[in-house]
């Protein structure tokens, strides 16, 4: 049924890895961000490697200087609006899951069902 058939495309789109409009080379403090290679480095240390949709969610909050950016605003983004707000939420916590201990405090959740990227956090 059609009903089906549009749930099936959009679990499909939700798979495909995201291809971001830029591939610039992205730097914010000591991090610095490379969509070509998808990987990220803190100074001189490489960050763990992440899945295209959970680099493009770094790199989108980078993008961003530490200003916050709407669940909402992800979700158009880089689900192209198909999904829900907890999707956006399970991303942000597999993200900071990725990012080990170590480098979680990158990413901060604020009130309103925002996010930011704080590369003023000390790393140890």
């Amino acid at each position: 049924d059609f009903k089906r058939l549009l749930e099936y495309v959009a679990a499909f789109l939700h798979r495909l890895p995201y291809r971001g409009e830029t591939t610039q080379q992205l730097r914010c403090g000591t991090l610095s961000l490379d969509p070509r290679s998808l990987t990220a480095r803190w100074a001189d240390e490489e960050l763990p490697r992440l899945s295209p949709r959970l680099f493009a969610l770094f790199y989108e909050l980078a993008c961003h200087e530490g200003r916050p950016v709407a669940r909402e605003a992800l979700l158009l983004k880089l689900w192209r609006g198909l999904g829900r707000d907890k999707g956006v939420d399970v991303a942000v916590s597999r993200l900071r899951k990725r990012l080990g201990p170590r480098f979680s405090g990158l990413v901060k959740t604020l009130p309103n069902g925002r996010y930011c990227l704080s590369p003023a956090v000390t790393i140890r």
